[in-house]
C-alpha cells in the first residue's frame, strides 16, 4: 500500500512539474574583466593538444579563449537561477528561470550588455493539425492556405510573395531578360 501511494504521489508530483513554465535567457557578458586567468599561461585553461592544434594552425591566442570569469558565474548564480550553459568563445551564459520577472535585475548588472530570451517551457511551438494526413491525401477539400500547415513557415521568409495573379506575366519578363538562361 505504501507502494502504491509514492508512486503515486512522485507520479503527481512529475506532473506539475512538468506543466510550470519555465524560460532560458542568454547573458550576453561585456567583457572578461575579473577572470583568474591570463593569456601568457594557456596551458592553465587549455589543453596541450589544443595548444599544439593552434600552434599547427597558426592561430595566436586571443581573449577569447579566456574562460568566463567565476566572479560573473557567481553573481549571476547567487541570485538564484540555474545556469543551463555557458560559452567562452560568445562570452555568454544561458540560464533558466521560472518567473521571467527575475530578469530585470540582470539588466542593471553592470558586466551584462544584453539579455535576450531563447526559449519558453512548456513549448512555444503550436500543436500540429490533427487532420493533416486527410488534409494532404483528400483531393478534394479546398485549404484556407495555398501552402497548408507550411504557410507560417513560408511567410516568415516572405515565400508568399512569389505567388501572385500577375506571376506568369513577371516569369515571362524575367526570360525575355535573361535569354542566355533558356538557350
Amino acid at each position: 500500500m505504501k507502494k502504491i501511494l509514492s508512486y503515486i504521489l512522485i507520479t503527481f508530483f512529475c506532473f506539475e512539474v512538468s506543466a510550470e513554465k519555465s524560460y532560458k535567457f542568454r547573458l550576453y557578458l561585456a567583457d572578461k574583466e575579473g577572470t583568474e586567468f591570463s593569456l601568457d599561461h594557456p596551458g592553465e585553461f587549455l589543453s596541450q593538444r589544443a595548444i599544439d592544434r593552434r600552434k599547427r594552425q597558426n592561430l595566436k591566442l586571443d581573449s577569447t579563449d579566456l574562460p568566463i570569469s567565476q566572479q560573473y558565474l557567481l553573481a549571476v548564480s547567487s541570485t538564484g537561477v540555474r545556469i543551463a550553459a555557458k560559452s567562452k568563445w560568445n562570452n555568454t551564459i544561458v540560464i533558466e528561470v521560472n518567473d521571467s520577472g527575475k530578469i530585470a535585475q540582470f539588466a542593471e548588472m553592470p558586466f551584462i550588455s544584453k539579455v535576450k530570451r531563447v526559449w519558453i517551457a512548456p513549448d512555444s511551438i503550436p500543436q500540429r493539425n490533427a487532420n493533416r494526413k486527410k488534409d494532404v491525401t483528400d483531393k478534394n477539400s479546398k485549404r484556407e492556405s495555398y501552402y497548408g500547415d507550411a504557410y507560417r513557415q513560408i511567410h516568415v521568409h516572405n515565400g508568399d510573395s512569389f505567388i501572385m495573379p500577375d506571376l506568369k506575366v513577371k516569369i515571362c519578363i524575367l526570360l525575355l531578360l535573361m535569354p542566355d538562361f533558356i538557350m
